[in-house]
């Protein structure tokens, strides 16, 4: 199920009236507590091992909450996840391998949400997946739907350093999109890539000159194609902004493709005869396994001038 306000993909609990609260992250206190599962699925990585320890009757003040989440010395990054669906695992896989490489310096629990109803009321879990970032016992930090894992690893690091920009709903510049996943990709194709590029052309259709990343084959090459990034595309008028501002850059340069990317998607377009037309639309874990087919798309849209 695709939530087009987060623009990433995530599935909504089932069963939940609970809405999330924006800026908001508190853990709220229970007039009431549930009654405890009979088996809780609650794998913790705790600040001394790696190994999983499996809890059961893990309720919102269960005491191995408290003392591996709430009450530990180091951060902790809590991973809601639903066993129903498909998307998940691989958010585990990242996760765990993520948990490996941080070992001693941020903590880690992974949560099903359908066995943890009384942690995902408590904190107001309404999808899956989650990130809950702990310090000092507060939430602070979250986010949502499936990370890439260049940009997961980002999410640590700053959670391990406890920087200011890891605060409330967390996502990526499109500058570190660009350094984590475009510009990478970009050069296992072996292309060329100029950033920030300045349009010396009189601009009709935009509203600014810089585009975010102009891409060739090489650069002897005229330029193939061109990349506009946003941290989050949420809605339906973002993207048609985005949108607008890419072609304007295209046909300034006589392009007949270009590529709109956020924190989750990528979409690509061509240019015919001065409108933008969907090709087609990937996420990041579909290019995860396999980006070639997004250099394969651009080579066929190419028409290079004679």
């Amino acid at each position: 199920m695709q939530f087009l306000y987060t623009g990433i993909y995530q599935a909504r609990l089932r069963g939940s009236s609970t809405r999330f609260m924006a800026g908001s992250w508190t853990r709220r206190s229970a007039i009431a507590i549930m009654q405890p599962f009979t088996k809780q699925r609650c794998s913790i990585y705790n600040q001394e091992t790696i190994m999983l320890s499996w809890l059961s009757h893990c309720t919102a003040d269960d005491t191995s909450f408290n003392r591996l989440v709430l009450k530990s010395k180091l951060p902790v990054i809590a991973l809601f996840v639903a066993s129903w669906y498909e998307l998940c695992e691989p958010c585990i896989t990242v996760f765990e391998r993520l948990a490996a490489r941080y070992q001693g310096q941020v903590g880690v629990a992974i949560l099903d949400i359908d066995q943890s109803r009384a942690i995902v009321e408590s904190f107001g879990i309404q999808a899956a997946p989650t990130y809950l970032l702990f310090q000092d016992g507060e939430a602070i930090a979250h986010g949502l739907g499936y990370l890439p894992e260049a940009l997961l690893d980002l999410f640590f690091q700053q959670a391990g350093v406890r920087t200011q920009p890891c605060a409330g709903a967390w996502y990526p510049t499109e500058q570190q999109i660009e350094d984590a996943l475009i510009l990478p990709m970009l050069m296992r194709w072996g292309w060329s890539s100029q950033r920030q590029y300045q349009l010396t052309r009189k601009i009709v259709r935009t509203r600014r000159g810089v585009i975010d990343i102009l891409v060739s084959i090489d650069p002897a090459t005229p330029p193939l194609t061109l990349f506009e990034n946003k941290r989050q595309i949420s809605a339906g008028r973002d993207l048609q902004r985005a949108i607008d501002q890419a072609l304007g850059y295209a046909l300034t340069l006589a392009l007949t493709s270009f590529v709109i990317a956020d924190l989750a998607r990528l979409w690509v377009y061509q240019v015919d005869q001065g409108r933008a037309l969907l090709i087609q639309q990937y996420t990041w874990l579909e290019l995860e396994q396999d980006d070639r087919i997004v250099q394969s798309l651009l080579l066929a849209l190419w028409r290079p001038s004679v």
